[in-house]
């Protein structure tokens, strides 16, 4: 027996095409919506699955336990068939601008905030540059004008004329939190190494990732501004599991993505970002580096 959960909601759909800068064409190819572009996640929606990787992000995030839904729009883009099997694949990702990243470590320390301190980053869009992983050597990108669909520009590997991309997605909710888990254990080492070597500052992605999924501390529990108190009469935010619940076409509802009930020969995944890689341990597979616990260590003292 296998549990799924619920489908994506066709107003989920619908806040992602009303947040779209470019009007559902695929982010990287630009071909149009009539060209098999889909909706993807950038951090994968399977996830849901692993409640407790869930309440370690809301407690990083200064968030309600319970109130993190990865269906919002900030976490979905559109993109051609092909491109979204190869980033289901790890085969390529976005890298943040190392400013925006900069605004989740402490001036002085170059630590990652605590809750109490979480920075709300503020913004529509977002620029991002398309950078190959691994695997793609023999792979060309046809990105097509806007203004003409026979203006064709061909992009070859290693991608280095590739224009930067806007975005409508957020780095802190889901860019940062998708690399760092490709960086702490969901690539090989080598390729790992490759994307330091270009952007020595992806370390502090990684420290970012590894202080997000980090265990909840002992105290969390009794946190008021974590734990939504039983008699205010409010429903939890991840009771409701209907899909169809979801009708607001413009906020996304606090709360996560549920399970249906298990039923024999279901697909167990329902996902537009699930991984081909087989693992579901691979999230929490972190990978600790020297100033990965220098900077724990260093947040422990100063925050």
């Amino acid at each position: 027996m296998k549990t799924t959960l619920i489908q994506v909601s066709k107003s989920a759909y619908s806040r992602a095409k009303l947040s779209d800068p470019n009007n559902q064409r695929c982010l990287i190819e630009n071909c149009p919506e009539t060209q098999g572009v889909e909706m993807a996640h950038i951090f994968d929606r399977d996830t849901s699955w692993r409640p407790s990787i869930l309440d370690s992000i809301e407690w990083g995030w200064k968030m309600k336990k319970g109130s993190l839904n990865l269906d919002t729009s900030r976490n979905i883009v559109f993109l051609g068939a092909s491109m979204h099997k190869l980033y289901k694949s790890w085969k390529w990702t976005l890298i943040p601008e190392e400013s925006i990243v900069c605004q989740y470590l402490h001036p002085v320390w170059g630590t990652p905030y605590l809750r109490r301190r979480f920075p709300d980053i503020q913004g529509q869009t977002f620029r991002y540059k398309f950078e190959p992983i691994e695997d793609i050597e023999d792979i060309y990108i046809a990105r097509q004008s806007t203004n003409d669909a026979l203006d064709i520009t061909i992009h070859e590997y290693p991608f280095e004329d590739f224009p930067v991309v806007t975005s409508h997605v957020h780095p802190k909710y889901y860019v940062i939190l998708h690399l760092g888990r490709l960086l702490c254990g969901g690539i090989s080492a080598s390729s790992r190494r490759s994307l330091l070597d270009k952007y020595p500052w992806l370390e502090e992605v990684e420290n970012l990732y590894s202080r997000w999924i980090a265990m909840l501390p002992d105290n969390a529990e009794d946190d008021a501004t974590y734990i939504t108190p039983h008699h205010q009469g409010l429903e939890s935010p991840s009771v409701t599991c209907h899909a169809d619940n979801d009708s607001d076409s413009v906020r996304t509802p606090l709360r996560r993505i549920c399970n249906l009930p298990p039923s024999k020969g279901r697909q167990s995944r329902s996902s537009s970002s699930s991984d081909e890689h087989g693992s579901d341990n691979d999230v929490e597979n972190t990978r600790w580096t020297k100033s990965g616990i220098a900077s724990w260590a260093e947040a422990s003292v100063y925050e």
